[in-house]
């Protein structure tokens, strides 16, 4: 049980003034008066009405609620649980508001990837060339002229490798052998 000077757990207050903490501590000393009566089954009849609400809610907390479920309740739940989803009622659709297929619903996304791809790349390739410069010469200066190009022909290697890869897909190749 807390008490009004262990405060909340990881909070520190050491340079908290005594004025500060003393409505907590009486607000705490009202609510533990509250709970010992309820618990002693005594009631001094307070004139302060936050006693009395605390009364009542330590009251309330000392019994479990009052839940009236009927005695089938879980039998019930059951029973809806492993109904047959019913058939979804058809409804007739005109022809002209009928949905489209997804194929060609996706159309308007992939044109919108595509420029996006395509502004993106606008974008890489005008940074490249304001900062190409200076990034290529921090790079030197941190890891040397060799190690550059080493960096430049692995980016290399990778790029025409996940390009081929890309040609061979769009080209229908899944890398299956036939029969």
């Amino acid at each position: 049980m807390n008490t009004p000077d262990q405060g909340t757990p990881g909070q520190d207050t050491p340079g908290m003034a005594r004025d500060a903490r003393e409505p907590e501590a009486q607000e705490w000393a009202a609510q533990e008066r509250a709970r010992q009566q309820v618990r002693d089954a005594t009631s001094t009849a307070s004139p302060d009405a936050a006693d009395a609400a605390y009364r009542r809610i330590a009251a309330a907390l000392r019994h479990p609620p009052r839940v009236e479920l009927p005695v089938d309740f879980a039998a019930r739940v059951a029973r809806i649980a492993e109904a047959p989803v019913p058939a979804p009622i058809p409804v007739p659709v005109p022809e002209g508001m009928r949905p489209r297929l997804l194929s060609q619903s996706g159309a308007f996304e992939q044109a919108l990837l595509r420029a996006l791809v395509a502004v993106f790349a606008l974008c890489a390739l005008a940074a490249g060339l304001v900062y190409g410069a200076s990034v290529s010469a921090q790079l030197q200066a941190a890891i040397g002229v060799q190690g550059v190009e080493w960096t430049v022909l692995l980016a290399g290697c990778l790029g025409l490798s996940w390009s081929f890869e890309w040609l061979r897909r769009r080209a229908g190749h899944d890398g299956t052998r036939p029969a």
